[in-house]
Protein backbone atom coordinates (compact mmCIF):
# COMPACT_ATOMS: atom_id res chain seq x y z
CA UNK A 1 0.00 0.00 0.00
CA UNK A 2 1.43 3.79 -0.60
CA UNK A 3 1.33 6.27 0.95
CA UNK A 4 -1.23 8.40 -0.83
CA UNK A 5 -3.80 5.67 0.16
CA UNK A 6 -3.34 6.32 3.97
CA UNK A 7 -2.42 10.00 4.73
CA UNK A 8 -1.81 12.97 2.38
CA UNK A 9 -1.05 16.38 4.21
CA UNK A 10 -3.94 18.26 2.96
CA UNK A 11 -3.63 21.15 5.09
CA UNK A 12 -0.28 22.04 4.10
CA UNK A 13 -0.89 20.98 0.68
CA UNK A 14 -3.96 24.01 0.68
CA UNK A 15 -2.02 26.42 2.24
CA UNK A 16 1.43 26.53 0.09
CA UNK A 17 -0.77 25.87 -3.24
CA UNK A 18 -2.83 29.56 -1.84
CA UNK A 19 0.85 30.64 -2.01
CA UNK A 20 2.07 29.58 -5.08
CA UNK A 21 -1.30 31.27 -6.91
CA UNK A 22 -0.72 34.08 -5.25
CA UNK A 23 2.90 34.60 -6.66
CA UNK A 24 3.28 35.13 -10.37
CA UNK A 25 2.22 31.16 -11.13
CA UNK A 26 4.57 28.90 -12.19
CA UNK A 27 6.32 29.51 -15.31
CA UNK A 28 4.52 26.69 -17.23
CA UNK A 29 1.49 29.40 -17.00
CA UNK A 30 3.53 32.01 -18.34
CA UNK A 31 3.95 30.03 -21.72
CA UNK A 32 0.75 29.88 -22.94
CA UNK A 33 -2.83 29.97 -21.31
CA UNK A 34 -4.65 26.57 -20.72
CA UNK A 35 -7.53 25.59 -18.90
CA UNK A 36 -8.12 24.17 -15.49
CA UNK A 37 -4.46 24.31 -14.89
CA UNK A 38 -3.31 22.25 -11.41
CA UNK A 39 -1.40 23.58 -9.05
CA UNK A 40 2.51 22.18 -9.05
CA UNK A 41 2.79 21.36 -5.34
CA UNK A 42 -0.34 19.74 -5.82
CA UNK A 43 0.67 17.35 -8.44
CA UNK A 44 4.12 17.15 -7.22
CA UNK A 45 2.82 15.95 -3.68
CA UNK A 46 0.17 13.20 -5.04
CA UNK A 47 2.72 11.56 -7.65
CA UNK A 48 5.64 11.53 -4.52
CA UNK A 49 2.91 10.13 -2.12
CA UNK A 50 2.06 7.26 -4.68
CA UNK A 51 5.71 6.37 -5.12
CA UNK A 52 6.50 5.66 -1.29
CA UNK A 53 5.21 3.13 0.50
CA UNK A 54 3.18 3.33 3.53
CA UNK A 55 4.19 0.61 6.06
CA UNK A 56 6.69 1.69 7.85
CA UNK A 57 5.92 5.42 7.59
CA UNK A 58 5.69 7.06 11.27
CA UNK A 59 6.10 10.41 11.97
CA UNK A 60 8.89 11.42 11.85
CA UNK A 61 9.27 9.81 8.43
CA UNK A 62 6.80 11.96 7.61
CA UNK A 63 8.55 14.83 8.49
CA UNK A 64 11.35 13.91 5.90
CA UNK A 65 8.46 13.02 3.39
CA UNK A 66 6.86 16.28 3.89
CA UNK A 67 10.70 18.10 3.77
CA UNK A 68 11.79 16.14 0.86
CA UNK A 69 8.23 17.68 -1.07
CA UNK A 70 9.28 21.15 0.25
CA UNK A 71 5.77 21.02 1.75
CA UNK A 72 5.75 22.00 5.22
CA UNK A 73 5.17 25.36 6.15
CA UNK A 74 4.19 25.34 9.83
CA UNK A 75 1.53 26.70 11.52
CA UNK A 76 1.09 29.53 9.53
CA UNK A 77 -0.87 30.57 6.69
CA UNK A 78 1.29 33.80 6.07
CA UNK A 79 3.22 33.83 3.07
CA UNK A 80 6.78 32.21 5.09
CA UNK A 81 9.49 30.16 3.88
CA UNK A 82 8.83 26.41 4.37
CA UNK A 83 12.15 25.65 6.45
CA UNK A 84 13.98 28.67 8.61
CA UNK A 85 17.10 29.57 6.10
CA UNK A 86 15.37 29.17 2.93
CA UNK A 87 13.90 32.35 1.02
CA UNK A 88 10.48 32.78 1.09
CA UNK A 89 9.61 31.42 -2.59
CA UNK A 90 6.56 28.61 -3.58
CA UNK A 91 7.79 25.19 -2.58
CA UNK A 92 7.86 24.51 -7.09
CA UNK A 93 11.15 26.67 -6.67
CA UNK A 94 12.53 23.98 -4.87
CA UNK A 95 13.96 20.79 -6.45
CA UNK A 96 12.68 17.53 -4.72
CA UNK A 97 15.12 15.47 -2.80
CA UNK A 98 15.26 12.88 -4.34
CA UNK A 99 17.68 10.75 -2.83
CA UNK A 100 15.49 11.12 0.30
CA UNK A 101 11.98 9.97 -1.61
CA UNK A 102 14.71 7.24 -2.93
CA UNK A 103 15.28 6.25 0.87
CA UNK A 104 11.58 6.21 2.15
CA UNK A 105 10.28 4.39 -1.43
CA UNK A 106 13.03 2.11 -0.94
CA UNK A 107 13.74 1.86 -4.89
CA UNK A 108 15.37 3.81 -7.44
CA UNK A 109 13.12 5.87 -8.50
CA UNK A 110 14.71 5.09 -12.38
CA UNK A 111 12.92 2.35 -12.57
CA UNK A 112 9.57 3.57 -12.02
CA UNK A 113 7.45 4.52 -15.59
CA UNK A 114 4.20 6.59 -15.38
CA UNK A 115 1.58 7.65 -17.45
CA UNK A 116 -0.43 10.72 -17.91
CA UNK A 117 -3.53 10.39 -20.36
CA UNK A 118 -4.87 14.07 -19.87
CA UNK A 119 -1.90 15.90 -19.73
CA UNK A 120 -3.36 19.09 -20.47
CA UNK A 121 -1.21 22.24 -19.44
CA UNK A 122 1.80 19.76 -18.12
CA UNK A 123 1.16 19.58 -13.84
CA UNK A 124 1.48 16.33 -13.37
CA UNK A 125 4.38 14.70 -15.81
CA UNK A 126 6.00 17.96 -15.14
CA UNK A 127 6.35 17.85 -11.56
CA UNK A 128 6.81 13.56 -11.83
CA UNK A 129 10.61 14.36 -13.85
CA UNK A 130 11.77 16.65 -10.88
CA UNK A 131 10.77 13.79 -8.69
CA UNK A 132 13.36 11.68 -10.44
CA UNK A 133 10.94 8.99 -12.18
CA UNK A 134 12.90 7.29 -15.00
CA UNK A 135 10.27 7.50 -18.19
CA UNK A 136 7.24 9.82 -18.36
CA UNK A 137 4.85 9.76 -21.23
CA UNK A 138 2.41 12.54 -21.54
CA UNK A 139 -1.05 12.26 -23.63
CA UNK A 140 -3.13 14.88 -24.83
CA UNK A 141 -6.09 14.98 -27.56
CA UNK A 142 -6.14 18.17 -27.71
CA UNK A 143 -3.37 19.64 -30.64
CA UNK A 144 -3.33 23.10 -28.90
CA UNK A 145 -1.99 21.78 -25.32
CA UNK A 146 0.22 19.08 -27.05
CA UNK A 147 2.26 22.06 -28.75
CA UNK A 148 2.69 23.46 -25.21
CA UNK A 149 3.57 20.14 -23.59
CA UNK A 150 5.90 19.77 -26.23
CA UNK A 151 7.33 23.23 -25.01
CA UNK A 152 7.09 22.65 -20.90
CA UNK A 153 8.60 18.94 -20.77
CA UNK A 154 10.02 17.62 -24.15
CA UNK A 155 12.18 20.41 -25.80
CA UNK A 156 13.70 21.61 -22.53
CA UNK A 157 14.67 18.11 -21.12
CA UNK A 158 16.65 17.69 -25.27
CA UNK A 159 18.03 20.73 -25.48
CA UNK A 160 18.46 22.86 -22.23
CA UNK A 161 20.30 25.86 -21.76
CA UNK A 162 21.00 26.25 -25.63
CA UNK A 163 17.00 26.35 -26.39
CA UNK A 164 16.26 29.26 -24.02
CA UNK A 165 19.66 31.66 -25.02
CA UNK A 166 18.25 30.86 -29.08
CA UNK A 167 14.39 31.54 -28.19
CA UNK A 168 15.51 34.92 -26.46
CA UNK A 169 17.91 35.98 -30.00
CA UNK A 170 14.77 34.60 -32.30
CA UNK A 171 12.12 36.70 -29.86
CA UNK A 172 14.58 39.72 -29.46
CA UNK A 173 14.71 39.38 -33.96
CA UNK A 174 11.05 39.10 -33.73
CA UNK A 175 9.94 42.19 -31.93
CA UNK A 176 12.42 44.27 -33.69
CA UNK A 177 11.12 43.41 -37.22
CA UNK A 178 7.77 43.86 -35.42
CA UNK A 179 8.35 47.13 -34.39
CA UNK A 180 9.85 48.36 -37.81
CA UNK A 181 6.52 47.46 -39.98
CA UNK A 182 3.87 48.31 -37.42
CA UNK A 183 5.83 51.62 -36.45
CA UNK A 184 3.23 53.66 -38.71
CA UNK A 185 0.42 52.27 -36.74
CA UNK A 186 1.49 53.15 -33.86
CA UNK A 187 2.07 57.33 -33.18
CA UNK A 188 3.66 58.64 -29.91
CA UNK A 189 1.51 61.26 -27.68
CA UNK A 190 3.25 64.52 -26.43
CA UNK A 191 2.75 63.69 -22.63
CA UNK A 192 4.19 60.08 -22.74
CA UNK A 193 3.91 57.00 -24.80
CA UNK A 194 0.66 54.67 -25.17
CA UNK A 195 0.09 51.43 -23.43
CA UNK A 196 -3.49 50.74 -23.82
CA UNK A 197 -6.31 52.13 -26.56
CA UNK A 198 -9.51 51.48 -24.65
CA UNK A 199 -12.17 51.40 -27.12
CA UNK A 200 -16.35 51.04 -26.65
CA UNK A 201 -18.96 49.70 -28.42
CA UNK A 202 -21.15 51.67 -30.05
CA UNK A 203 -25.45 51.01 -30.79
CA UNK A 204 -27.46 52.96 -33.01
CA UNK A 205 -30.74 53.05 -31.28
CA UNK A 206 -33.67 51.53 -33.47
CA UNK A 207 -36.30 54.33 -32.13
CA UNK A 208 -34.59 57.40 -32.92
CA UNK A 209 -31.57 56.89 -35.11
CA UNK A 210 -29.11 58.22 -32.49
CA UNK A 211 -25.49 56.69 -31.82
CA UNK A 212 -24.67 55.54 -28.74
CA UNK A 213 -21.35 54.79 -26.76
CA UNK A 214 -22.29 51.80 -24.31
CA UNK A 215 -20.24 53.17 -21.31
CA UNK A 216 -20.53 50.80 -18.30
CA UNK A 217 -18.38 52.20 -15.94
CA UNK A 218 -18.72 55.77 -14.02
CA UNK A 219 -14.78 55.52 -13.29
CA UNK A 220 -12.52 54.42 -16.47
CA UNK A 221 -9.62 54.53 -13.71
CA UNK A 222 -10.69 53.64 -10.13
CA UNK A 223 -6.68 54.66 -9.34
CA UNK A 224 -6.20 57.16 -11.14
CA UNK A 225 -9.52 58.96 -10.82
CA UNK A 226 -10.60 59.36 -14.68
CA UNK A 227 -14.37 58.87 -16.06
CA UNK A 228 -15.91 58.94 -19.76
CA UNK A 229 -18.60 61.51 -20.15
CA UNK A 230 -20.42 61.77 -23.76
CA UNK A 231 -21.68 65.09 -25.07
CA UNK A 232 -24.12 64.04 -27.93
CA UNK A 233 -25.14 66.67 -31.19
CA UNK A 234 -28.59 65.66 -32.84
CA UNK A 235 -27.29 62.39 -34.24
CA UNK A 236 -23.53 62.15 -33.47
CA UNK A 237 -21.89 61.83 -29.99
CA UNK A 238 -17.90 62.83 -28.72
CA UNK A 239 -16.98 61.10 -25.60
CA UNK A 240 -15.35 62.90 -23.26
CA UNK A 241 -12.26 62.30 -20.65
CA UNK A 242 -13.20 63.72 -17.44
CA UNK A 243 -11.13 64.12 -14.24
CA UNK A 244 -13.64 62.34 -11.36
CA UNK A 245 -16.52 60.92 -11.68
CA UNK A 246 -18.18 59.77 -15.34
CA UNK A 247 -21.44 58.89 -16.55
CA UNK A 248 -22.49 55.77 -17.60
CA UNK A 249 -24.73 55.28 -20.05
CA UNK A 250 -25.54 51.06 -19.73
CA UNK A 251 -26.91 49.43 -17.19
CA UNK A 252 -28.99 46.55 -17.98
CA UNK A 253 -29.52 48.10 -21.21
CA UNK A 254 -28.68 51.14 -23.13
CA UNK A 255 -30.00 54.40 -22.29
CA UNK A 256 -30.77 56.40 -25.64
CA UNK A 257 -30.83 60.17 -25.30
CA UNK A 258 -33.90 60.73 -25.97
CA UNK A 259 -35.54 58.14 -22.77
CA UNK A 260 -35.35 54.57 -25.15
CA UNK A 261 -33.91 51.88 -23.00
CA UNK A 262 -32.26 49.12 -25.14
CA UNK A 263 -32.44 45.54 -24.26
CA UNK A 264 -29.63 43.62 -24.78
CA UNK A 265 -31.06 41.63 -27.08
CA UNK A 266 -31.81 44.14 -29.14
CA UNK A 267 -28.20 45.27 -28.56
CA UNK A 268 -26.76 41.78 -29.91
CA UNK A 269 -29.23 42.34 -33.27
CA UNK A 270 -27.76 45.89 -33.76
CA UNK A 271 -24.21 44.44 -33.08
CA UNK A 272 -25.12 41.70 -35.28
CA UNK A 273 -26.39 44.20 -38.38
CA UNK A 274 -23.25 45.93 -37.89
CA UNK A 275 -20.59 43.04 -38.51
CA UNK A 276 -22.24 42.54 -41.71
CA UNK A 277 -21.07 44.94 -43.31
CA UNK A 278 -17.50 43.23 -43.35
CA UNK A 279 -19.00 40.70 -46.05
CA UNK A 280 -19.97 43.97 -48.09
CA UNK A 281 -16.22 44.58 -48.17
CA UNK A 282 -15.84 47.15 -45.29
CA UNK A 283 -13.08 44.74 -43.76
CA UNK A 284 -11.83 45.27 -40.37
CA UNK A 285 -15.01 47.47 -39.16
CA UNK A 286 -15.86 47.18 -35.56
CA UNK A 287 -19.03 49.09 -33.69
CA UNK A 288 -17.09 50.62 -31.54
CA UNK A 289 -15.25 54.05 -30.98
CA UNK A 290 -11.68 54.46 -29.32
CA UNK A 291 -12.47 56.50 -26.01
CA UNK A 292 -9.49 57.09 -24.28
CA UNK A 293 -5.50 55.93 -24.23
CA UNK A 294 -3.37 54.71 -21.38
CA UNK A 295 0.41 56.59 -21.49
CA UNK A 296 3.37 54.61 -19.46
CA UNK A 297 3.51 57.31 -16.81
CA UNK A 298 -0.19 56.03 -15.94
CA UNK A 299 -2.23 59.61 -17.39
CA UNK A 300 -5.22 58.89 -19.39
CA UNK A 301 -5.77 61.41 -22.36
CA UNK A 302 -8.22 61.43 -25.40
CA UNK A 303 -7.25 60.04 -28.83
CA UNK A 304 -5.09 62.10 -30.98
CA UNK A 305 -6.05 63.19 -34.39
CA UNK A 306 -2.75 61.52 -35.26
CA UNK A 307 -3.78 58.49 -33.42
CA UNK A 308 -7.16 58.11 -35.59
CA UNK A 309 -5.14 58.78 -38.57
CA UNK A 310 -2.86 55.73 -38.33
CA UNK A 311 -5.77 53.50 -36.96
CA UNK A 312 -7.24 54.24 -40.34
CA UNK A 313 -3.95 53.63 -41.83
CA UNK A 314 -4.52 50.07 -40.32
CA UNK A 315 -7.49 50.12 -42.23
CA UNK A 316 -6.54 50.78 -45.49
CA UNK A 317 -3.86 48.62 -45.45
CA UNK A 318 -5.55 45.59 -44.03
CA UNK A 319 -8.09 46.23 -46.47
CA UNK A 320 -6.15 46.34 -49.58
CA UNK A 321 -3.91 43.23 -48.18
CA UNK A 322 -6.84 40.83 -46.37
CA UNK A 323 -8.26 38.48 -49.13
CA UNK A 324 -4.77 37.82 -50.05
CA UNK A 325 -3.51 37.13 -46.80
CA UNK A 326 -6.72 34.90 -45.78
CA UNK A 327 -5.87 31.34 -44.78
CA UNK A 328 -2.26 32.08 -45.12
CA UNK A 329 -1.55 35.08 -42.35
CA UNK A 330 -5.16 35.56 -41.42
CA UNK A 331 -7.60 32.88 -40.55
CA UNK A 332 -10.50 32.03 -42.93
CA UNK A 333 -12.44 29.38 -40.52
CA UNK A 334 -16.20 30.08 -39.58
CA UNK A 335 -16.81 29.85 -35.77
CA UNK A 336 -18.78 26.39 -35.91
CA UNK A 337 -22.03 26.34 -33.72
CA UNK A 338 -21.31 24.95 -29.90
CA UNK A 339 -21.93 25.58 -26.36
CA UNK A 340 -19.68 28.29 -25.31
CA UNK A 341 -19.89 29.62 -29.21
CA UNK A 342 -23.46 30.78 -29.41
CA UNK A 343 -23.26 34.47 -27.90
CA UNK A 344 -20.26 35.27 -30.91
CA UNK A 345 -22.56 34.09 -33.06
CA UNK A 346 -26.01 36.21 -31.85
CA UNK A 347 -23.45 39.08 -32.27
CA UNK A 348 -22.55 38.33 -35.70
CA UNK A 349 -19.06 36.80 -34.57
CA UNK A 350 -19.23 33.94 -37.11
CA UNK A 351 -15.49 33.99 -38.41
CA UNK A 352 -12.24 33.75 -36.27
CA UNK A 353 -11.11 37.11 -38.17
CA UNK A 354 -14.29 39.12 -36.83
CA UNK A 355 -13.01 38.32 -33.29
CA UNK A 356 -10.36 41.79 -33.76
CA UNK A 357 -10.26 45.13 -35.20
CA UNK A 358 -8.50 46.48 -37.85
CA UNK A 359 -5.21 46.85 -36.85
CA UNK A 360 -5.07 43.92 -33.87
CA UNK A 361 -5.92 41.65 -36.80
CA UNK A 362 -3.17 43.52 -38.73
CA UNK A 363 -0.48 42.95 -35.99
CA UNK A 364 -1.60 39.39 -35.63
CA UNK A 365 -1.12 38.86 -39.35
CA UNK A 366 2.19 40.28 -39.08
CA UNK A 367 3.38 38.20 -36.04
CA UNK A 368 2.08 35.12 -38.33
CA UNK A 369 4.49 36.30 -41.22
CA UNK A 370 7.48 36.83 -38.93
CA UNK A 371 7.15 33.48 -37.11
CA UNK A 372 7.38 31.79 -40.15
CA UNK A 373 10.17 33.94 -41.03
CA UNK A 374 12.07 32.80 -38.51
CA UNK A 375 12.10 29.37 -39.21
CA UNK A 376 13.17 29.79 -42.26
CA UNK A 377 15.86 32.39 -40.96
CA UNK A 378 17.07 29.79 -38.23
CA UNK A 379 16.51 26.49 -40.52
CA UNK A 380 19.13 28.49 -42.86
CA UNK A 381 21.41 28.85 -39.91
CA UNK A 382 21.58 25.27 -37.96
CA UNK A 383 20.50 23.22 -40.72
CA UNK A 384 18.61 21.27 -37.88
CA UNK A 385 15.04 21.36 -38.95
CA UNK A 386 13.91 19.77 -35.22
CA UNK A 387 15.64 22.43 -33.24
CA UNK A 388 14.66 25.43 -35.51
CA UNK A 389 11.12 23.80 -35.46
CA UNK A 390 11.18 23.62 -31.27
CA UNK A 391 12.25 27.26 -31.02
CA UNK A 392 9.85 28.71 -33.08
CA UNK A 393 7.43 27.06 -31.33
CA UNK A 394 8.04 29.62 -28.21
CA UNK A 395 7.61 32.13 -30.71
CA UNK A 396 4.24 30.79 -31.78
CA UNK A 397 3.10 30.15 -28.02
CA UNK A 398 3.81 33.77 -27.41
CA UNK A 399 1.20 35.01 -30.23
CA UNK A 400 -1.03 32.90 -28.14
CA UNK A 401 -0.53 35.16 -25.57
CA UNK A 402 -0.31 38.18 -27.53
CA UNK A 403 -4.30 36.44 -29.31
CA UNK A 404 -5.08 36.29 -25.74
CA UNK A 405 -4.77 39.75 -24.40
CA UNK A 406 -5.56 41.95 -28.14
CA UNK A 407 -9.16 40.83 -29.02
CA UNK A 408 -12.43 42.62 -28.84
CA UNK A 409 -13.01 40.06 -26.19
CA UNK A 410 -10.96 41.21 -23.59
CA UNK A 411 -12.23 43.92 -21.22
CA UNK A 412 -10.72 47.17 -19.52
CA UNK A 413 -10.34 46.26 -15.87
CA UNK A 414 -10.96 49.64 -14.01
CA UNK A 415 -9.53 48.67 -10.62
CA UNK A 416 -6.16 47.99 -12.40
CA UNK A 417 -5.46 50.12 -15.34
CA UNK A 418 -5.13 47.01 -17.55
CA UNK A 419 -6.32 45.02 -20.04
CA UNK A 420 -8.53 42.00 -18.89
CA UNK A 421 -8.28 39.04 -21.22
CA UNK A 422 -9.84 37.20 -23.79
CA UNK A 423 -10.45 33.91 -21.57
CA UNK A 424 -10.49 35.95 -18.39
CA UNK A 425 -12.99 33.37 -17.70
CA UNK A 426 -13.59 29.38 -19.45
CA UNK A 427 -15.88 30.97 -22.04
CA UNK A 428 -15.96 33.91 -24.67
CA UNK A 429 -17.08 37.21 -23.53
CA UNK A 430 -18.41 39.82 -25.22
CA UNK A 431 -18.23 42.92 -23.12
CA UNK A 432 -19.56 46.44 -23.80
CA UNK A 433 -15.47 47.88 -23.89
CA UNK A 434 -12.44 46.33 -24.80
CA UNK A 435 -8.41 46.97 -24.64
CA UNK A 436 -6.16 47.25 -27.64
CA UNK A 437 -2.85 46.46 -26.85
CA UNK A 438 0.24 49.23 -27.82
CA UNK A 439 2.78 46.97 -29.69
CA UNK A 440 5.88 48.78 -30.13
CA UNK A 441 7.42 51.06 -27.29
CA UNK A 442 10.17 49.41 -26.04
CA UNK A 443 9.13 47.79 -22.35
CA UNK A 444 5.73 48.84 -22.27
CA UNK A 445 4.46 47.43 -25.46
CA UNK A 446 2.23 44.71 -25.36
CA UNK A 447 4.52 42.50 -27.34
CA UNK A 448 7.57 43.09 -25.74
CA UNK A 449 5.49 42.58 -22.42
CA UNK A 450 4.65 38.59 -23.80
CA UNK A 451 8.28 38.20 -24.97
CA UNK A 452 10.42 39.77 -22.56
CA UNK A 453 8.26 40.55 -18.94
CA UNK A 454 8.62 38.52 -15.84
CA UNK A 455 6.02 36.42 -16.98
CA UNK A 456 6.82 36.18 -20.62
CA UNK A 457 7.98 33.24 -22.88
CA UNK A 458 11.37 34.08 -22.92
CA UNK A 459 11.81 33.70 -19.13
CA UNK A 460 9.91 31.01 -18.88
CA UNK A 461 11.18 29.18 -21.06
CA UNK A 462 14.90 30.00 -18.75
CA UNK A 463 12.98 28.54 -15.82
CA UNK A 464 11.60 25.48 -17.15
CA UNK A 465 14.99 24.64 -18.20
CA UNK A 466 16.48 25.44 -14.88
CA UNK A 467 13.72 23.11 -13.16
CA UNK A 468 14.11 20.54 -15.25
CA UNK A 469 18.03 20.65 -15.17
CA UNK A 470 18.37 17.90 -12.40
CA UNK A 471 16.07 15.43 -14.54
CA UNK A 472 18.22 16.31 -17.65
CA UNK A 473 21.36 15.76 -15.87
CA UNK A 474 19.67 12.28 -14.16
CA UNK A 475 19.17 10.97 -17.79
CA UNK A 476 15.35 10.77 -17.39
CA UNK A 477 12.81 10.53 -20.46
CA UNK A 478 9.52 12.33 -21.40
CA UNK A 479 7.57 11.64 -24.42
CA UNK A 480 4.23 13.80 -25.66
CA UNK A 481 2.13 11.98 -27.87
CA UNK A 482 -1.44 13.24 -29.42
CA UNK A 483 -3.92 10.48 -28.96
CA UNK A 484 -7.67 9.99 -28.03
CA UNK A 485 -7.32 7.92 -24.31
CA UNK A 486 -10.34 5.94 -25.13
CA UNK A 487 -9.01 4.47 -28.18
CA UNK A 488 -7.11 1.18 -27.35
CA UNK A 489 -4.74 1.59 -30.47
CA UNK A 490 -2.85 4.76 -28.60
CA UNK A 491 -1.49 1.89 -26.15
CA UNK A 492 -0.52 -0.89 -28.28
CA UNK A 493 3.53 0.07 -28.18
CA UNK A 494 3.52 2.16 -24.33
CA UNK A 495 4.51 -1.19 -22.54
CA UNK A 496 3.47 -1.61 -18.82
CA UNK A 497 3.48 1.37 -16.41
CA UNK A 498 4.13 1.13 -12.65
CA UNK A 499 1.76 4.35 -11.51
CA UNK A 500 -0.85 6.24 -13.46
CA UNK A 501 -1.68 9.63 -12.77
CA UNK A 502 -4.25 11.28 -14.38
CA UNK A 503 -6.52 14.59 -14.29
CA UNK A 504 -10.04 14.11 -16.40
CA UNK A 505 -12.33 16.56 -17.16
CA UNK A 506 -15.84 17.12 -15.73
CA UNK A 507 -18.35 16.54 -17.52
CA UNK A 508 -19.04 20.24 -19.18
CA UNK A 509 -16.76 22.27 -17.00
CA UNK A 510 -14.29 23.46 -19.86
CA UNK A 511 -15.35 22.32 -23.29
CA UNK A 512 -11.64 22.46 -24.13
CA UNK A 513 -11.92 21.87 -28.38
CA UNK A 514 -14.49 25.04 -28.96
CA UNK A 515 -12.49 27.52 -26.70
CA UNK A 516 -8.70 26.36 -28.32
CA UNK A 517 -10.18 26.83 -31.91
CA UNK A 518 -8.95 30.84 -31.02
CA UNK A 519 -5.73 29.58 -30.94
CA UNK A 520 -5.87 26.58 -33.06
CA UNK A 521 -6.82 28.49 -36.25
CA UNK A 522 -3.86 30.71 -35.88
CA UNK A 523 -0.89 28.44 -35.19
CA UNK A 524 -1.95 26.16 -37.82
CA UNK A 525 -0.80 29.21 -39.95
CA UNK A 526 2.20 30.15 -38.14
CA UNK A 527 3.47 26.39 -37.33
CA UNK A 528 0.79 23.88 -38.48
CA UNK A 529 3.30 22.88 -41.35
CA UNK A 530 5.89 21.80 -38.39
CA UNK A 531 3.35 19.56 -37.09
CA UNK A 532 0.87 17.83 -38.87
CA UNK A 533 0.26 15.10 -36.89
CA UNK A 534 -1.64 18.07 -35.02
CA UNK A 535 -2.82 20.56 -37.45
CA UNK A 536 -4.11 18.94 -40.46
CA UNK A 537 -8.19 20.18 -39.60
CA UNK A 538 -9.40 22.74 -40.11
CA UNK A 539 -10.33 23.53 -36.64
CA UNK A 540 -9.24 21.17 -33.05
CA UNK A 541 -10.47 18.05 -32.95
CA UNK A 542 -13.73 17.56 -31.14
CA UNK A 543 -15.02 14.49 -32.58
CA UNK A 544 -13.67 12.06 -29.32
CA UNK A 545 -13.53 14.38 -26.82
CA UNK A 546 -14.65 13.56 -23.70
CA UNK A 547 -16.55 16.58 -22.69
CA UNK A 548 -20.33 17.10 -22.42
CA UNK A 549 -21.64 18.80 -25.07
CA UNK A 550 -24.85 18.69 -26.46
CA UNK A 551 -24.35 20.86 -29.77
CA UNK A 552 -22.03 17.47 -30.52
CA UNK A 553 -24.38 14.81 -29.00
CA UNK A 554 -22.57 13.92 -26.63
CA UNK A 555 -24.39 14.71 -23.02
CA UNK A 556 -23.35 12.77 -20.00
CA UNK A 557 -23.73 9.40 -20.68
CA UNK A 558 -21.73 10.00 -23.67
CA UNK A 559 -19.22 11.63 -21.09
CA UNK A 560 -19.27 8.37 -18.62
CA UNK A 561 -19.01 5.92 -21.41
CA UNK A 562 -15.83 7.55 -23.11
CA UNK A 563 -14.52 8.16 -19.74
CA UNK A 564 -15.24 4.27 -18.31
CA UNK A 565 -13.49 3.61 -21.77
CA UNK A 566 -10.44 5.27 -20.52
CA UNK A 567 -10.07 3.20 -17.15
CA UNK A 568 -10.73 -0.30 -19.19
CA UNK A 569 -8.20 0.80 -21.38
CA UNK A 570 -5.44 2.00 -18.46
CA UNK A 571 -6.23 -1.26 -16.76
CA UNK A 572 -4.03 -2.99 -19.75
CA UNK A 573 -1.49 -1.04 -19.23
CA UNK A 574 -1.04 -0.71 -15.34
CA UNK A 575 1.02 -3.40 -13.51
CA UNK A 576 -0.69 -5.60 -11.78
CA UNK A 577 0.94 -4.08 -8.64
CA UNK A 578 0.79 -0.52 -10.02
CA UNK A 579 -1.40 2.13 -8.79
CA UNK A 580 -4.32 4.42 -10.83
CA UNK A 581 -4.08 7.91 -9.27
CA UNK A 582 -7.10 10.18 -10.47
CA UNK A 583 -6.76 13.60 -9.55
CA UNK A 584 -10.50 14.98 -8.83
CA UNK A 585 -10.83 19.16 -8.60
CA UNK A 586 -13.97 19.88 -8.45
CA UNK A 587 -16.68 20.99 -5.89
CA UNK A 588 -19.31 18.01 -7.10
CA UNK A 589 -18.56 14.23 -6.18
CA UNK A 590 -21.69 13.41 -8.98
CA UNK A 591 -18.59 13.01 -11.48
CA UNK A 592 -16.85 11.13 -9.00
CA UNK A 593 -18.93 8.83 -8.49
CA UNK A 594 -19.84 8.29 -12.56
CA UNK A 595 -16.00 7.70 -13.03
CA UNK A 596 -16.16 4.55 -11.11
CA UNK A 597 -19.44 3.36 -11.79
CA UNK A 598 -19.69 -0.05 -13.26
Amino acid sequence: MKLIERWLPTEYLSIEAARERGARFPPLFWLHIWWARRPLIGMRTVVAASLVDADGVDERRREEFLRAIWLKVGNSRRKESSYPGQPERPAYNHNPLVEVLEKLAGRTLREVRLLDVFAGGGSIPFETLRLGVGEVVAVEYNPVAYVILKAVLEYPMKYGQRLANDVEKWARWMLNEAKKRLAPYFPRHPDGNPTSYIWVRVYRCPIHGVDIPAVTFTRLSERRGYGLRTEYSNSDFKLRLVKGEGERTYERGLRCPKGHIITPEELAEAHAKAMETWDKGDIGHQPAVLAAVKLDNGKYVEPTPEMIQAYQRAVEDLWRNFYQWLGKYIPDQKIPEGVKTGELLRRGLDHFYKLFNARQLLVHATVVQLIREAYAGFLQETNDPEYAKAVVTYLALAHGKLLDYNSILTQWNTHKDTIRNTFDRHDFQVGQDFGEGEIITEGTGLLDWVLFSNTGVVRAVRRIVELLGEARRRGQSVRVLLGDASDPSLYADLGIFDLVVTDPPYYGNVNYGELSDYFYVWMRLSIGDLYPEAFSGELAPKEREIVVNKTRGCDKGCFERRLRAVFENLSHVLREDGLLVVVYGHRSFEGLRAMFRG
